[in-house]
């Protein structure tokens, strides 16, 4: 069990954190496995919605820099959320933060004409359930919202230096994980 301080740099808020425990132990304290604050846990991750905070809009681009900004515990990073991992209930994290919500960047860009892809590097198929008719819109639209509608939320692409609000996401540092820019 390793215990760390991290400070916040946006809320000069100071949490510590116990983590690698499985809490199957005997503890002389509660062993609770959470997300650090501003975080919300939707099944095994944790987001956090900048409408909830008073973050201003931002571009792509900034918006990513302000997720990996974020302080978090040791062995993890923060980045733009993103949907499709194994383990990751995606419906239920529509319901919660998009339902009800405006736009919201994601953590996709356009690699190469008409070539979608996850900040982890997994392709983001031009045929993802995720996409309307008409998306995504290949060659001049370089980032990726997730949109309300009255139907069910989408994916649409966007200039990314228009100004949304986001959605971060926690992820375990993982060799497999590339750090892609936007250009």
């Amino acid at each position: 069990m390793i215990a760390q301080n991290t400070t916040n740099k946006h809320t000069n808020l100071t949490r510590s954190y116990l983590y690698n425990h499985d809490c199957s132990d005997s503890l002389t304290f509660i062993c609770q496995v959470g997300c650090p604050e501003a975080f919300q846990r939707i099944g095994n991750h944790c987001y956090m919605q900048s409408e909830d905070f008073g973050i201003p809009h931002l571009t792509w681009q900034e918006a990513r820099d302000y997720c990996t900004s974020l302080s978090v515990p040791e062995g993890y990073h923060a980045d733009l959320a993103i949907l499709g991992l194994p383990d990751q209930d995606d419906y239920l994290f529509m319901d919660i933060f998009v339902t009800n919500a405006p736009r919201q960047w994601l953590g996709a860009f356009l690699e190469s004409e008409c070539h979608y892809k996850w900040i982890d590097g997994r392709e983001l198929s031009s045929q993802s359930i995720y996409w309307p008719d008409l998306e995504p819109f290949c060659g001049v639209w370089k980032s990726v919202i997730i949109s309300p509608s009255s139907t069910r939320p989408y994916l649409a692409t966007e200039y990314e230096t228009n100004v949304y609000p986001f959605i971060c996401q926690i992820f375990q540092n993982d060799a497999d994980f590339h750090q892609a820019k936007i250009y």
